[in-house]
């Protein structure tokens, strides 16, 4: 059996793009799996503005793909037992532009995600605001 991943686009936008991700695991780890391919959406590479939602015991690494994924950032709770509520703003209410791609040698402006910790049936559902760059 796999992991269960659904991707939605909420948005779409000239400016915006908003996907969601629900994860259902059955134990394996997820590794540089495509989250944002720029070129499905009209741009050549994005911004993290902000991730919500929640994951249970266990903990993502989003990365910008590149030659060597270059890490954004990590959240959740590998180590601990519960589910924990994600409300993270890499803008500080819109004072900031996110978090922008490091441009590493050989980066495409996709964004990668891994999983570590997970056990059979943790879930997390997820929602990414990015910023397009055209």
């Amino acid at each position: 059996m796999a992991n269960t991943l659904t991707y939605n686009t909420l948005e779409d936008g000239e400016r915006n793009l908003i996907r969601s991700l629900r994860i259902a695991s059955d134990g394996s780890e997820e590794t540089a799996t495509s989250l944002v391919d720029v070129s499905a959406f009209n741009c050549s590479e994005v911004r993290l503005a902000s991730i919500k939602g929640f994951i249970a015991d266990f903990q993502i690494e989003l990365l910008w793909d590149a030659t060597t994924d270059v890490p954004i950032c990590a959240f959740g709770n590998a180590a601990s037992v519960g589910t924990g509520v994600i409300d993270i703003d890499f803008t500080d209410g819109g004072r900031y532009p996110g978090i922008p791609n490091t441009k590493a040698s050989g980066y495409t402006g996709d964004v990668f995600y891994s999983t570590l910790g997970t056990t059979n049936l943790d879930k997390a559902f997820l929602v990414f605001h990015f910023i397009k760059i055209a």
